[in-house]
């Protein structure tokens, strides 16, 4: 995935969840999506399987476009989760390294309360980075 790919992908992301999901119950209905952005959505959620690389960079691209924090809500629960629940064993010393260097970074783990999801070990470390 090249930087336009990221680009593309970030904006679906963050038009999905802004424009086109529904909240929950008693939430306005959304204006519908274009196809385009439900491809792109579902493409972004094997990336873990195919590429948990690009991913993580999605994540940093999404994050460092300041999006509301409904979004980022979205990404803490989906992408984030996906990420650190398939990949966190095999990529934990680079979120730690990211989380060091990245303020956004931080502070996306520290809303991330799903511990359950990951090991216990890596929660735990998830939990230092925060807590840094």
């Amino acid at each position: 995935m090249d930087e336009e790919d990221r680009c593309i992908f970030a904006d679906a992301f963050i038009d999905y969840f802004l424009n086109c999901h529904e909240s929950g119950e008693g939430s306005p209905p959304k204006e519908p999506c274009s196809s385009k952005t439900e491809l792109k959505i579902d493409e972004l959620f094997k990336l873990s399987d195919d590429n948990p690389e690009m991913l993580l960079d999605l994540i940093l691209e999404i994050i460092h476009r300041d999006p509301p924090e409904k979004v980022l809500g979205f990404v803490v629960v989906g992408p984030l989760r996906i990420f650190l629940a398939e990949r966190g064993e095999s990529f934990i010393e680079l979120v730690e390294e990211h989380a060091a260097h990245d303020p956004k970074f931080k502070s996306l783990l520290c809303k991330f309360r799903l511990k359950d999801t990951i090991p216990v070990h890596i929660w735990e470390r998830i939990q230092a980075c925060a807590d840094r």
